[in-house]
Order: structure tokens, then C-alpha cells, then sequence
């Protein structure tokens, strides 16, 4: 449930939907993505009864997958499987990270610091600075972004927990 509910909720569903070239294209995308979806969340389902059924005791049960595919699948398509799994975490980590650093720039730093714009079409070498000085502001934001959420996961430490807390943020 969690991960059908992370992905109707996640900002890169809506960002690749809001910039299809047509609607026809958003409606085919996201109806893809929401069949999509439903399997992926059946085959995590799956695994968790499998290592359930296959009486694997674990002390976390958010070590599911890991204890899933190291017990069922051969040793070197487990790492291969792992990378992978690490591979799509860091980036739906990035994304998200740079999507919530880039509405703090505009939702506060812009209209509450700057009090400007974001974005302005001239091209002379005031607004050139202007807009280094800012990407590097954009940059910051997403560094102390980054740093709260790792330590708000280190706090947390219960990988259900966070999805409940980052689900009733979002």
C-alpha cells in the first residue's frame, strides 16, 4: 500500500505528466504508470509472503527484499539486484530533493528574500550574476535539504515510519 500511495503522491509521476506535449500523451503516460504501479506493488507483495511462506525470521521488516532475493535468487544477481534497487533510491532521493529545493527557492527565497521574479529574460551581465549568484543559492538550499533529510532518516530509523511521516507531508 505504501508504494501505490508513494507513487500517486510523488513528484516525478506529476512532473513527467504536467510536461507531456499533449494531453492524449499525459492520459496514455499515467494510466501506463498507474498499471505500472499496481504490478510492481504485487511483486513486492509477492516476495514479502514468499519470504513469510518460506518461514524466514526477520528482526526488521523492512529487510524484506533484501532477505527475499538473497534467499531465492542466485549470489551474483542478488548484488546486481541490490545495485539496481540502491540505483532507483538515490535517484528518487535526488529528484525529490532537488524538486522540494527548488519551490523553497521559489516559494520563499524569491518572494520573501529576493523579492523578485524567478526567472528574467534579459540577458545583459548584471543578470547573468544575478543568476550565477542564484543557481549557487539554488545549490545551497538543496545541500541543507539534503542534510536534514539525512538526519531526519538516521532519527527515524524505521524506514515505515518515514513513509508514513513523508506521505502525510506530501
Amino acid at each position: 500500500m505504501y508504494l501505490v500511495l508513494g507513487l500517486v503522491i510523488g513528484q516525478d509521476i506529476w512532473q513527467r505528466m504536467f510536461t507531456a506535449r499533449t494531453p492524449k500523451i499525459a492520459r496514455r503516460g499515467t494510466i501506463t504508470a498507474g498499471v505500472y504501479a499496481i504490478f510492481y506493488s504485487l511483486a513486492a507483495i509477492m516476495l514479502g509472503m514468499s519470504v513469510y511462506a518460506a518461514g524466514i525470521k526477520l528482526s526488521d521488516p523492512s529487510m524484506a527484499f533484501e532477505a527475499g532475493i538473497s534467499a531465492f535468487l542466485p549470489q551474483g544477481v542478488v548484488g546486481l539486484l541490490l545495485a539496481v534497487a540502491l540505483a532507483a533510491s538515490m535517484s528518487v532521493a535526488s529528484g525529490t530533493i532537488l524538486a522540494c529545493s527548488t519551490v523553497v527557492y521559489d516559494d520563499l527565497y524569491v518572494r520573501f528574500i529576493r523579492r523578485g521574479p524567478s526567472e528574467e529574460i534579459s540577458h545583459d551581465s548584471q543578470n547573468q550574476a544575478n543568476s550565477s549568484k542564484d543557481a549557487w543559492i539554488n545549490r545551497g538550499i538543496a545541500l541543507v535539504v539534503g542534510l536534514v533529510t539525512i538526519d531526519v532518516s538516521l532519527a527515524i530509523g524505521d524506514l515505515f515510519k518515514a513513509l508514513d511521516l513523508a506521505y502525510a507531508f506530501l
